[in-house]
């Protein structure tokens, strides 16, 4: 079988379903901006399929599309996934949430992240400016609640980063929120100026409104703005 080699076109669907590591064919041609008819796409996507750089999968009357690892070293960013179904739920919900909050002014650019040769592995990053000073903010969607000692022990990793500066925990239970700032609580500074809580109860994989989300940080409660913009 001649081996599929993709150009132009077929490397920037690639890159866009890396970028957002689960996307559903719609919202891949929204990506787009209309630059690509949507029949074309599909056309586009199921060779890609065929050829073994995508797979697709239909939940809930959505096809969704992720890169195999074949498709991930053709692709610019390392996000095939590996992860069981189960799995989904979470991803979509971080998916949002990365699409929501690039919308912010002092966001610039930003993906889901997968890098096993990095200590910690957030759900995604973003590189963000404030004050004309770059940094780069992890993104950590929880939805389940992490043990106390596993927490702790993730966020001494990012205090040690040195690919990450800041990092922020977006949760959709008050519970959990109010849980996590106690854990904050107990760890020193460093972690402390480094992590930022944000709860927004209305969460869901369509939903984020992290302009009135509640936030916390080094001890205090404070507006998205306050604390990004």
């Amino acid at each position: 079988m001649q081996e599929y080699i993709a150009l132009g076109t077929d490397v920037d669907i690639l890159n866009e379903i890396g970028k957002w590591k689960v996307i559903p064919l719609k919202g891949l041609h929204m990506s787009f901006n209309q630059r690509i008819l949507y029949d074309g796409l599909s056309k586009r996507v199921r060779a890609l399929e065929r050829a073994g750089l995508v797979k697709g999968f239909t939940q809930k009357k959505t096809k969704y599309l992720v890169l195999t690892p074949d498709g991930s070293k053709v692709s610019k960013y390392n996000n095939y996934y590996d992860e069981s179904e189960d799995f989904l739920n979470h991803d979509l919900h971080a998916t949002n949430v990365l699409r929501q909050l690039l919308l912010f002014e002092n966001f610039k650019e930003g993906h889901m992240f997968k890098d096993d040769k990095e200590e910690v592995d957030p759900d995604a990053v973003i590189y963000a400016v404030r004050g004309g000073r770059k940094y780069t903010l992890a993104i950590e969607v929880e939805l389940t609640q992490k043990s106390r000692a596993r927490l702790m022990g993730k966020l001494s990793k990012y205090a040690k980063s040195q690919f990450i500066n800041h990092v922020l925990y977006v949760f959709n239970k008050e519970a959990m929120f109010e849980s996590y700032k106690k854990v904050l609580g107990m760890m020193d500074d460093t972690v402390q100026r480094q992590v930022i809580l944000c709860c927004d109860p209305g969460l869901s994989i369509e939903h984020f409104n992290y302009i009135e989300s509640q936030c916390w940080h080094r001890g205090t409660s404070k507006t998205f703005e306050q604390i990004f913009k």
